[in-house]
């Protein structure tokens, strides 16, 4: 299940755009907000049995995480799974421990709006997040680093393999 979709079905389908979160207060803040095409996990992370669901509304798909370790790692994993499925679209971490509820409450909604529009593509969230967790000073670790993205990459079509390795050589 995703919370709010069937609140939030209508907007998705006409944006053509999904706002996916970790909580319903989230979701709660964001329609009040007017981000009416918002929707929520409940605590569970993406998984593969939200995917015809995501598939059948055709719509670019935007994960409001949370920027703790927990919302970092959940975006990771949901990034793999709906960049290796050819989704569109990308992740918002919020940072500072903030989470889309809090900038609601402090009426930060053209900033939202802004982080909305921009995220950061899926492939590139994930690479980042592989390379971030090894040493790359180091060349033993930079070498895991590589080979952990390139087994990524690997798993993706050739057009996006060949597109994300200049990403990856940076």
């Amino acid at each position: 299940l995703l919370f709010g979709y069937n609140l939030a079905r209508e907007s998705i389908y006409q944006s053509k755009e999904i706002i996916i979160t970790e909580g319903y207060l989230d979701v709660v803040m964001l329609h009040q907000a007017g981000f009416t095409n918002s929707v929520a996990t409940l605590g569970t992370a993406l998984t593969s049995q939200h995917i015809p669901l995501l598939k059948k509304s055709d719509a670019k798909v935007i994960l409001g995480y949370d920027g703790d370790k927990a919302g970092q790692n959940a975006a990771f994993k949901a990034s793999v799974m709906l960049s290796q499925n050819g989704f569109d679209g990308g992740v918002v971490i919020f940072e500072n421990g903030a989470d889309p509820a809090d900038m609601v409450k402090d009426r930060k909604i053209e900033e939202l709006e802004e982080l909305f529009s921009n995220p950061t593509p899926f492939a590139n969230f994930a690479i980042s997040y592989i390379v971030s967790s090894y040493n790359i000073n180091n060349p033993v670790e930079k070498q895991k680093a590589l080979s952990e993205a390139n087994e990524y990459l690997s798993s993706l079509s050739q057009l996006y393999q060949e597109e994300y390795k200049r990403f990856l050589a940076q």
